[in-house]
């Protein structure tokens, strides 16, 4: 019966029809038969050929699992990861994805090397994720060839190695894997590994997005508009954002913001960003929030400028942080408070924002919620001009004194306090979705 199924499911030897497949699989699930069991949870959850139904999809799948099916454990792991139909719990995602790896499942092995990359349901540790990567890319299986690939690209876990990486991309590519077309796009275009030729990547990223992949649309947006073809970059850019990709919609809103191959237009411009920011990019939410604070292309509201800094600065964005330092040290949509001012500069400076360095130095030489502290205000000053930050940049050309204290005395007097509208740092370049990111 189960045979039968996947034969109307699948179309082999028989017309396409996912209702009579689900009633096979049911006839056979209730039997008690695993692998049935596993299809019939697949098609309750995918709508195929009966009514959507994710409580019978997990009841099935938990049937089948309790049995040991591998099938069956890998997709609770997906479910429970996604949180599409029980709670998400990447613990118990963990636990299903170990089981399906420990029965020699290939998806499971790279779920289980993926939760293991990014500290999902456990620790992270790089060294079991990447073991379990190979193991399935051992045994040629594309996301996890890709997904070593990206680790190569990055130096994490091993050392980094872009020849490496477009191996992997490589050889994940040649069985169709849209992400790796993708990430092989970039090391073309970024010339990582290979040769930089922008037609080659072009190549790529068509090849990932005729695969489906929304981000690839962006990315080769972004080609063109790095090349000033922005109707190319727009027109891609639209494609992308046709399938709701929050980058897409980030990289219009920049368009419409800049006036690039468009007409200024600040409502489109915050629209856009709202649409990103509702996918919970944390650069949009950043962007977005300085129109509010400014009155762009929406009414002026610091409150509602000050929450949005907050959450994409809760995402660990390092401009967010700086910017809600900014509203916390000048009591901007919120009550002044100097001591959180100083810890999101702190968590900025720790990512190396040269505008958090900058206002975080004034505040350590003027003392502000803190003891006056020259010294290490004089090597924020420094290491903000070393990162191009143009006001310190300035001081510190007219500045070649070797006693710290008799610099930031000068510079006391010269920087009682910035005008807001300066000090809140722009998001400066445009996205690029799917950075060489795992499948």
């Amino acid at each position: 019966l189960t045979a039968e199924g996947d034969r109307y499911f699948f179309g082999y030897g028989a017309a396409q029809s996912y209702a009579v497949a689900a009633h096979k699989y049911m006839l056979a699930a209730q039997k008690n038969f695993a692998p049935a069991m596993t299809s019939l949870g697949f098609v309750y959850e995918n709508g195929l050929g009966i009514d959507r139904n994710m409580t019978e999809a997990l009841r099935w799948y938990g049937s089948a699992a309790e049995q040991g099916h591998s099938d069956a454990h890998n997709s609770l792991g997906r479910l429970y990861e996604t949180g599409h139909g029980p709670h998400q719990d990447f613990e118990k995602a963990f636990e299903h994805y170990m089981v399906a790896a420990e029965l020699n499942h290939l998806d499971g092995m790279s779920n289980l090397g993926f939760c293991y990359g990014t500290g999902k349901g456990i620790h992270q540790d790089l060294d079991e994720a990447i073991r379990w990567y190979r193991a399935a890319a051992e045994q040629g299986y594309a996301k996890a060839q890709n997904n070593i690939g990206s680790l190569f690209y990055r130096g994490a876990g091993v050392k980094q190695n872009f020849e490496t990486a477009v191996e992997y991309f490589l050889r994940a590519s040649q069985q169709g894997d849209r992400v790796a077309f993708n990430n092989l796009g970039i090391c073309y275009e970024e010339g990582a590994g290979v040769l930089r030729d922008y037609a080659m990547a072009a190549r790529m990223y068509k090849e990932a997005a005729d695969l489906g992949l929304a981000s690839a649309w962006t990315n080769l947006g972004y080609l063109y508009l790095m090349q000033d073809q922005f109707d190319q970059a727009q027109a891609y850019f639209r494609m992308a954002a046709d399938s709701d990709n929050a980058e897409a919609w980030f990289n219009l809103a920049l368009m419409y913001e800049r006036g690039l191959g468009v007409e200024v237009d600040a409502r489109i411009a915050a629209r856009y960003y709202r649409r990103a920011a509702d996918k919970k990019l944390p650069k949009a939410l950043n962007r977005l929030a300085a129109f509010y604070l400014c009155g762009l292309g929406v009414p002026e509201d610091p409150l509602e400028a000050f929450n949005l800094y907050s959450e994409s600065a809760l995402s660990g964005n390092p401009e967010a942080c700086n910017n809600l330092g900014i509203m916390y040290e000048d009591g901007i949509g919120c009550d002044q408070d100097y001591q959180m001012a100083i810890q999101f500069y702190a968590e900025a400076v720790s990512q190396n924002d040269r505008n958090a360095m900058f206002n975080l130095a004034s505040m350590r030489a003027n003392g502000r919620g803190c003891p006056a502290d020259d010294r290490q205000a004089f090597q924020l000053f420094r290491k903000a001009a070393e990162l191009g930050h143009d006001e310190a940049v300035a001081e510190m050309e007219k500045i070649h004194a070797e006693d710290a204290g008799q610099a930031l005395t000068k510079l006391r007097d010269r920087f009682p306090g910035l005008d807001n509208s300066l000090r809140i740092a722009l998001s400066r370049d445009f996205g690029d979705s799917g950075r060489v990111d795992p499948a």
